[in-house]
């Protein structure tokens, strides 16, 4: 998901779109958790009509380059390696409290990776993955704002699309019930103060 947004489509790279929606003071990205991807894509409705090819290129037909995919590889192995422990105690915290709660399961894993799991990625993986998971039978749209009955009609008929599989999911993990309380420290030399979270596996 961070190479669809953070890469090009077939016919614009990433530099050209930035340059196309700055004046349209437009945005988008993506939030992936373990269960669910989600595209988000704004703009004021007087831009729709240009906007809606840059969407259209990056789900159906995201550019994959090579380019890309090596910065955004750094980017991602940079936040694992560097961000969350050097920079960010309190995230670092919740990381550490879901992996107690899940652990044993596979919901255990950072949502971001591992260290040795992002440096292994490799680009025919990714694309890989977009065409089994990123289907038209996987696919819930949500949209708000002033936009017109034949621009959603459009809109579904473009993801009809997406290639036609039924991925295979894996089986969610049963989470461990804890014996009574259970309390796990991390302890961090030179942080900048102490934080504590609490969670209940459900």
């Amino acid at each position: 998901s961070s190479l669809v947004v953070q890469g090009g489509t077939r016919e614009l790279s990433f530099s050209d779109i930035q340059d196309r929606i700055y004046p349209m003071a437009a945005q988008y990205g993506a939030s992936s958790d373990k269960e669910v991807t989600v595209f988000t894509f704004e703009v004021h409705q007087d831009f729709l009509d240009e906007f809606y090819p840059i969407i259209k290129g990056l789900i159906l037909t995201p550019r994959f380059a090579e380019e890309d995919f090596s910065r955004t590889l750094v980017n991602q192995q940079n936040y694992v390696d560097q961000v969350i422990r050097a920079s960010s105690d309190e995230d670092y915290s919740k990381m550490a409290l879901e992996d107690l709660l899940f652990r044993g399961t596979n919901y255990q894993h950072m949502k971001q990776g591992t260290s040795e799991g992002v440096a292994n990625i490799t680009l025919a993986q990714v694309k890989d993955h977009y065409q089994k998971l990123f289907t038209r039978n996987n696919l819930t749209i949500g949209i708000a704002g002033n936009y017109s009955d034949s621009f959603l009609q459009q809109l579904r008929q473009d993801m009809s699309q997406l290639p036609d599989g039924n991925p295979v999911l894996p089986e969610p993990g049963k989470a461990r019930m804890p014996n009574g309380i259970e309390v796990e420290i991390v302890a961090k030399a030179g942080a900048f103060g102490s934080v504590i979270f609490t969670g209940f596996p459900l």
